[in-house]
């Protein structure tokens, strides 16, 4: 049997920031050089609930993800209630521009990145 790679988990890493405030993601990904495929997770929610670590709206257990060879990025975004669209679509930008500037930083193939959401995130994806 193979042993399960480690992994490199971190929470609430800032990925953009507007007024001052962050925008912030959860990313883990394998130990090793790399780089990783990675994946980014948009939760679903109606664009008005729902966050970066609820399952139940389709964002990605990143830990898991890491284990399966990726560098696993799950985000939270700007809900419509709170600011008008299109922040949430202007924040997964983000996120995705985030993953090619850091591609030297984190083990990031920026040639290999997939986008998964589910719902609301399925839609700005």
């Amino acid at each position: 049997t193979q042993a399960a790679a480690k992994v490199v988990a971190k929470q609430d890493v800032v990925y953009g920031r507007v007024l001052g405030a962050g925008l912030v993601a959860d990313i883990a990904y394998p130990e090793g050089k790399g780089p990783f495929p990675t994946i980014i997770s948009v939760h679903g929610g109606r664009w008005v609930g729902g966050d970066k670590t609820n399952a139940g709206e389709g964002a990605i257990n990143v830990s898991q993800w890491a284990g399966f060879g990726f560098f696993a990025m799950s985000i939270d975004y700007r809900l419509a209630g709170c600011s008008a669209p299109p922040a949430c679509y202007q924040d997964l930008l983000c996120a995705i521009r985030w993953a090619h500037a850091h591609s030297g930083e984190y083990p990031i193939d920026p040639e290999r990145i997939f986008l998964i959401g589910m719902s609301a995130g399925g839609h700005l994806v």
